[in-house]
């Protein structure tokens, strides 16, 4: 019998699967994600599933968004790629776009029907994300194709918020302009210029108080329960703000639930500055 060493030899022969069979999913990712417009054709062109995705969700198309590669999108795109799939943290190739700073990527992928609203897994938006990269041309170009600007993250942050927090200035002067809420507060019951205050920028806190901004607002969060914006500026020794503050009107002998002052905080830490601006306002521990 001959058949045993007929089976040796097929044995021995190497396995090739036909190039209909190939899996060209990564190839398709590999060449999205150099920004390889003709590996991406070829890849295509040998049966790749254009919407295949990597370990954690993302498409070819979320790659090519993120690099702001517009030539690969729009070949993606006449592929027929799905414009609004979602990676393992709720990103979409739109919100992949906007985190990386690219309004050409933004407008194509808007023209393909992207819901430019779309909020990740923490409810963030493309607009919170075009104002955290202090991307401003974005941020405009968001807010002119339908971005919500008063939209809210799972903690209850905007936009302003996130600009207010980051000193993001040109964001919160185009956010202002146009409509942005700014009395309103988080789940924290922080307002934008609470967060301004706190965080120092005082020409972001100039800005809000001249569109507004509400100097008698508090916050509510546990560790600093009832403290306003005077409260927070003089905890950290901001001086500037402090005088911006009191300028403004704001209560110097206003107290948190503890029963602090302003007074009492900028003592506490050691802010000379403030505790003189304070106390010359008739502030008292």
């Amino acid at each position: 019998m001959k058949y045993p060493a007929i089976l040796s030899l097929l044995l021995a022969i190497p396995c090739v699967m036909p190039a209909a069979f190939s899996n060209t999913g990564p190839d398709l990712l590999a060449a999205a994600r150099e920004g390889s417009e003709q590996g991406v054709r070829q890849a295509l062109a040998a049966g790749a599933d254009v919407n295949a995705r990597d370990d954690e969700g993302v498409t070819a198309l979320m790659h090519a968004a993120y690099m702001g590669n517009e030539a690969v999108l729009k070949t993606l795109l006449a592929s027929r790629a799905a414009v609004n799939l979602r990676d393992n943290n709720g990103s979409t190739a739109l919100l992949r776009a906007a985190d990386g700073g690219h309004p050409g990527a933004v407008t194509i992928l808007s023209a393909a029907g992207a819901f430019v609203n779309a909020g990740d897994r923490e409810g963030v938006t493309a607009l919170m994300l075009a104002v955290e990269g202090g991307f401003d041309d974005l941020t405009d170009l968001l807010i002119r194709i339908g971005a919500q600007v008063n939209a809210r993250d799972s903690a209850g942050r905007t936009a302003l918020m996130y600009a207010a927090s980051l000193g993001r200035t040109g964001a919160v002067t185009i956010l202002l302009k146009k409509g942005a809420g700014i009395n309103v507060s988080d789940k924290d019951g922080w307002t934008a210029l609470c967060i301004a205050s706190y965080a120092g920028h005082e020409e972001i806190a100039l800005l809000l108080l001249a569109a507004g901004a509400k100097v008698t607002a508090r916050i509510t969060q546990a560790d600093v329960s009832g403290s306003t914006a005077l409260m927070l500026a003089a905890l950290n020794g901001h001086a500037g703000i402090v005088k911006l503050l009191l300028r403004h009107g704001a209560d110097v002998n206003a107290r948190d639930r503890l029963g602090q002052s302003a007074l009492t905080k900028a003592m506490q830490y050691g802010h000379d500055e403030a505790v003189g601006l304070i106390k010359a306002a008739g502030g008292s521990e």
